[in-house]
C-alpha cells in the first residue's frame, strides 16, 4: 500500500496544504479523522451507480486505506504507550510498598539483631 502510494507520489489535501504520505504520521487523530471524512465524502459524490460502467476511483480508495491505517497504528501505539506508563506506575507503587514493609520488618528487630546484621556485612 505504501509502496504504491510512493510510486504514485500521492498527495493528501488538507487545510495545511498538500501532504505526502509520510506527513500524515505527524497529524493528530482529529486531523486524520477529518481527512478521512473528507475523502469519504469525495468517494460518495464521485460514485455513479451503474452496472455497465462501474466507477471506482482506485486512488481515492488507496488514500482512504492509508489514512485509516495510519490512524489505527497511531491509536494502537498511543494505547501501548499508555499501558506501559500505567504498568510502570503500578510496579513503582509495588516497589514502594515492598520498601515500606522491609523498613517495618527492620524496625521490629531488636538493637542486638540489627547490630548483628551490620557486623555480618563487614
Amino acid at each position: 500500500m505504501f509502496e504504491k502510494a510512493s510510486k504514485m507520489k500521492l498527495r493528501f489535501a488538507c487545510d495545511k496544504g498538500n501532504l505526502t504520505t509520510e506527513d500524515l504520521w505527524d497529524l493528530t487523530d482529529k486531523d486524520l479523522d477529518k481527512m478521512y471524512i473528507d475523502l469519504a465524502k469525495g468517494k460518495k459524490s464521485d460514485e455513479t451507480e451503474s452496472l455497465i460502467n462501474p466507477h471506482e476511483d482506485k486512488t481515492l480508495i488507496l488514500k482512504l486505506e492509508i489514512v485509516k491505517h495510519i490512524f489505527t497504528v497511531k491509536r494502537e501505539e498511543a494505547k501501548a504507550s499508555k499501558d506501559k506508563i500505567e504498568t510502570k506506575r503500578q510496579n513503582d507503587r509495588i516497589l514502594e510498598i515492598i520498601a515500606k514493609k522491609s523498613d517495618a520488618e527492620l524496625e521490629g528487630k531488636s538493637v542486638e539483631e540489627l547490630q548483628a546484621m551490620v557486623d555480618a556485612d563487614k
